[in-house]
């Protein structure tokens, strides 16, 4: 968790800051896209060259990490920590637009997350859970309207209803 501080922190500063300079140039609609691209360039500076070194001890290549870092240095001089980069910024964006956008929207919307929850299945999973109430309220007031034989304003037919003398 502490190795993700710098980068959640880079993210959320970057993107709040950009998308308060881009609203007024390109909208609120398109703000949160440029803001989310912003801060994938910016995050991904912070968290590339762990990346790199990271995945050069896990393939072995170094006894220790401070002997990655000095032999990438050494060898691709600071550049090489930074191997990678476009791609992985080409990577985060679409995410992080579509990510940014949505949630925007949903909030304008009405429908927000509880504290603590990132939204994204709660939204869905409260829906559900509101749907299977009303339908079991449905059930219920069918239940109970028995007496009148209508359910919902449509007649039900009753296995009691003809009389056999």
């Amino acid at each position: 968790m502490a190795g993700s501080f710098p980068g959640a922190a880079t993210f959320w500063a970057t993107y709040e800051t950009a998308k308060s300079a881009a609203a007024p140039i390109v909208g609120a609609g398109m703000a949160p896209v440029i803001a989310a691209a912003a801060a994938d360039v910016a995050v991904v500076a912070v968290r590339n060259p762990f990346e790199v070194v990271k995945q050069q001890m896990q393939s072995g290549m170094h006894q220790s990490t401070s002997a990655a870092v000095r032999r990438i240095i050494a060898v691709d001089g600071v550049a090489g920590l930074y191997a990678g980069y476009f791609s992985t910024v080409l990577r985060e964006m679409p995410f992080d637009a579509i990510r940014e956008t949505s949630q925007g929207l949903l909030t304008e919307r009405g429908s927000r997350p509880r504290a603590g929850d990132d939204g994204s299945l709660h939204i869905a999973a409260h829906s559900a859970s509101t749907r299977q109430r009303r339908s079991d309220a449905k059930s219920v007031a069918c239940a109970q309207s028995e007496a009148t034989k209508t359910c919902s304003g449509v007649a039900r037919s009753s296995q009691n209803s003809v009389s056999t003398s």
